[in-house]
């Protein structure tokens, strides 16, 4: 897994709002900023490449995204990009990889009848799934980027994600903070064309036949893990009806990147207060 040399994501802060809605989960205002976004950053290396996106409001202004490849050994991050909204900017980010544009959509994920802006970009990166996300929404004449999973770094940007041995012999639950939905997948199919697909390494094939066998483990001993990269896709859809977000991660067996089991998506849109609602789970093969 790779990892950052830099401080990594630095969190965002927020732009100068109006009425700032009172929550735990939503950031500082910063009435001294005036975008949401890094604070103090003096992009001056390099002319930025200019990436038009789409007119998400419909009113005729195209949306687009500058983006920065710093030079400087001794910046602390290597990539910048920002975010122009009717050709004003409003949200800022630098990371020590070099930012790709994504998509922008305009859709109301707290169902106040008012849109917020869903922001998606990659980091440029070899042989990796990984994507970056933001959600802002306009606060008087502001910017307030929502709530995020984040963690230390970009790598660590996922959901609070738990999988366990189920009660069942050769099952396993998948659940998620914040919603009680649990997946109950059944791992006999899987570990048996493990083994198959294992021919000749005696060792994963006693591992795998151990698993089966059921006698190396208890109902709720942790079982693999989330997979490396964080958040590996996110888009805009819909659920009963009404806007969210899906976000995908990768699921992993007891034997890492060498055992994958499938993806995990998690459906989520916010409440009033511009927190994270998590409503529901899906588990692919």
């Amino acid at each position: 897994m790779m990892k950052h040399k830099s401080q990594g994501i630095k969190l965002i802060s927020l732009f100068v709002v109006c009425g700032l809605l009172v929550s735990g989960c939503a950031r500082d205002t910063n009435s001294e900023q005036d975008i949401a976004g890094v604070d103090n950053v003096v992009v001056d290396e390099t002319e930025p490449q200019r990436y038009d996106m789409n007119d998400i409001d419909g009113n005729g202004e195209m949306e687009y995204v500058s983006i920065y490849m710093i030079s400087d050994p001794d910046s602390e991050y290597e990539g910048h990009l920002d975010f122009y909204f009717n050709n004003r900017l409003i949200y800022s980010y630098d990371d020590i990889l070099y930012m790709m544009p994504g998509e922008a959509s305009y859709i109301d994920l707290d169902h106040d009848n008012e849109k917020e802006i869903f922001l998606k970009f990659y980091p440029h990166v070899n042989s990796a799934p990984l994507v970056e996300y933001a959600v802002l929404k306009q606060v008087g004449e502001g910017w307030n980027a929502l709530e995020m999973p984040h963690g230390e770094t970009m790598l660590d940007n996922a959901f609070p994600i738990s999988i366990v041995y189920g009660e069942q012999k050769n099952t396993i639950v998948i659940s998620c903070d914040g919603i009680d939905e649990k997946i109950v997948y059944d791992i006999t199919a899987h570990y048996k064309q493990q083994i198959e697909l294992s021919e000749g390494m005696e060792e994963t094939i006693s591992m795998f036949e151990n698993i089966l066998q059921g006698d190396t483990y208890r109902a709720g001993d942790s079982f693999g893990g989330v997979a490396p990269w964080g958040i590996w896709e996110i888009r805009a859809d819909s659920y009963a009806g009404t806007d969210c977000l899906v976000a995908t991660h990768g699921i992993e067996g007891v034997d890492g990147k060498f055992d994958a089991l499938g993806e995990l998506d998690v459906y989520f849109d916010y409440d009033s207060a511009g927190c994270v609602r998590i409503l529901s789970l899906n588990f692919r093969e």
